[in-house]
């Protein structure tokens, strides 16, 4: 045999042609030139990494074919797939407990009524799972609407507010806060349709009638706005300030004795408030009853003597006949 050094290319050869039983167990090094494939298998297809009396005990390997590559990608399709189907049941929980869907990266919804992406971690995740954003933005809209209202900034408030209406026009909160705004901007009339708007989304809100009665009296039509006040007073039959705007805007309307029941059903559910019996008195001057008149300014004297109005009424009682039997002396005495 010839003795000289063997080159390169004869060195891998003769360690290919080694026999199985001489082989020695293989570390699997990427680092190792021509070890292992780019998906770290040995190379070659048929040659064990094993010691033969433990390779004898296994199949031998056989090559990759196109049946593996489906079935990897089928692998692969399948642990996305269900991915994506946890990420969505979890988003899907936490809106039907909160109202908002909880997931890896969600889009926060900015005052403007525009969305922007939230990051999960250090990396912002873009992700077509369901959400409340739609909702959560228009929220966030109505609420940048009313801070700029209490801010009297009343026409940026009206903008916000006409872009979350535009966006949700079943939000009955959105149309009544933009009702207010316009009326803010004396365009009571725009701001009638936004309050009639909201009652039709939720008609049994009692403070849906009240703000839309109010508007009413602003215009003076005081029958309609009776109307919403009496059903307001429906939906909240301990209010009192329900019932003196109902009584004001019957009385208002021409209908004084309508207006005398409201007032003292009022000062049953608030004996000590002095206004009552002030508006109680006015009605009862205009239905023709100077006596009935005459005592309820008296009340309204007994618990309001020092108000800036006692000088005035006290002079109404006097230009009033004294009822009979009475007692009463002169309204200057109270």
């Amino acid at each position: 045999m010839d003795a000289r050094p063997l080159s390169a290319t004869q060195t891998v050869t003769a360690e290919l042609e080694t026999p199985a039983s001489e082989a020695r167990l293989s570390t699997g090094s990427r680092d190792a030139p021509g070890s292992n494939d780019a998906d770290g298998r040995p190379d070659g297809s048929d040659r064990s990494v094993f010691d033969t009396d433990i390779s004898a005990l296994f199949p031998k390997r056989r090559r990759f074919g196109v049946i593996d590559l489906l079935l990897v990608a089928g692998l692969v399709a399948w642990s996305v797939l269900m991915s994506d189907v946890r990420i969505w049941l979890r988003g899907e929980g936490s809106s039907f407990a909160t109202g908002t869907a909880v997931t890896g990266a969600t889009r926060a919804p900015l005052p403007d009524g525009s969305e922007g992406d939230t990051a999960s971690g250090d990396e912002t995740v873009a992700t077509s799972v369901p959400t409340r954003t739609g909702a959560d933005a228009v929220v966030a809209t109505v609420a940048a609407g009313m801070k700029a209202f209490e801010a009297g900034d009343f026409e940026t408030a009206r903008g916000l507010l006409e872009r979350a209406v535009a966006r949700s026009p079943d939000h009955a909160e959105a149309h009544n806060t933009l009702g207010h705004t316009l009326v803010r901007m004396r365009r009571v009339q725009e701001a009638i349709t936004c309050f009639e708007a909201a009652l039709r989304l939720d008609p049994d809100r009692w403070s849906y009638q009240v703000d839309l009665g109010g508007a009413l009296d602003t215009l003076g039509q005081w029958s309609q706005s009776a109307v919403r006040y009496r059903r307001a007073a429906e939906l909240a039959p301990e209010d009192v300030g329900t019932r003196a705007n109902l009584g004001r805007a019957l009385s208002e309307w021409g209908d004084d004795r309508g207006a005398a029941e409201v007032y003292l059903e009022a000062i049953a559910l608030a004996p000590g408030e002095p206004t009552l019996y002030l508006s109680l008195a006015r009605s009862y001057e205009r239905l023709g009853r100077p006596a009935d008149a005459h005592s309820a300014y008296a009340r309204y004297l007994d618990i309001g003597s020092e108000s800036a109005q006692a000088d005035v009424v006290r002079a109404r009682m006097d230009a009033l006949q004294p009822p009979l039997g009475t007692g009463l002396g002169p309204a200057r005495d109270r």
